[in-house]
């Protein structure tokens, strides 16, 4: 008995016992290994004229490229895929409060944009976006996301990848209850394979929009004002922050014996008193 399972792990054809087979005969999916060929993280800043920030997008974006280790009866297939993980957050002020109620649009979508293995350039603008929503962007909105580029990589070489973020019809309500109705807004965002940084462009924007592209950054601006709300807390920061530092240096000064404070009094003070 102990010879007869051990032919049967082997792998040895023993007579009159059958073989194991896939009951429904399909083959077995090869293996996959998954290399970065590229990627790079990118910021995207709306903010008010007067500089007030109302909206970030933090965004990382990466290309992979997979190709199967074992050998099956199936044709190889090599891919490109393209992942995006993306954070939406309502500007701030200095003490963490929003400086923006609601944010609305009709439409929040990314479409992709690459040159292909082959060398074929291929751009799924308003065609196929990689993801879609509309209505309110709520404040920590996350967004992560792949979408298969090269479906029959003939390399793990691509010239660029990147995509166009479309913005429809963005709108904006402060915190003091003002509107900005922003309009629509296109952004390029590319990173070539040549390149360390990758390149933004405002393809798309009202008149009233300006940009300005940095490596890690880029900043659109339109017309108007923080609310109150901003200037207060950036004051009362101030008010701590110089408050803070002095009652720390006078600490440290007293503590060496350069100045004498009046700390015993003031402790003793607050000191539950005894009671006959």
């Amino acid at each position: 008995m102990l010879l007869f399972a051990l032919l049967i792990v082997s792998g040895i054809a023993v007579e009159g016992v059958a073989a194991a087979k896939n009951p429904l005969e399909r083959n077995f999916s090869p293996s996959y290994a998954r290399v970065t060929v590229d990627d790079f993280g990118y910021r995207i800043s709306f903010r008010l004229s007067d500089g007030v920030e109302i909206l970030s997008i933090r965004g990382s974006y990466w290309l992979q490229y997979s190709y199967p280790t074992d050998a099956t009866s199936e044709i190889p297939v090599r891919r490109h895929t393209m992942y995006v993980n993306l954070g939406f957050y309502y500007g701030k002020t200095a003490l963490g409060r929003n400086v923006v109620q609601t944010i609305t649009t009709d439409m929040v979508a990314f479409f992709p944009k690459w040159v292909d293995s082959g060398g074929y350039p291929q751009d799924l603008y308003l065609d196929t976006p990689m993801f879609l929503f509309d209505g309110v962007l709520p404040d920590g909105a996350q967004v992560f996301t792949g979408m298969r580029l090269d479906e029959n990589a003939v390399s793990r070489y691509m010239a660029y990848f990147g995509g166009t973020f479309v913005l429809s019809h963005l709108s904006f309500i402060l915190d003091d209850g003002s509107q900005i109705d922003v309009g629509t807004v296109e952004i390029e965002l590319i990173k070539y394979s040549n390149s360390l940084s990758p390149q933004a462009e405002l393809v798309g924007a009202p008149a009233n929009v300006t940009c300005v592209s940095e490596p890690n950054i880029l900043t659109a601006a339109t017309e108007g004002l923080g609310p109150l709300i901003y200037a207060i807390d950036l004051v009362i920061a101030v008010v701590l922050w110089v408050t803070g530092g002095t009652l720390l240096i006078l600490g440290y000064l007293h503590r060496k014996g350069r100045i004498t404070l009046p700390i015993d009094s003031i402790v003793s003070r607050f000191r539950p008193q005894p009671t006959n």
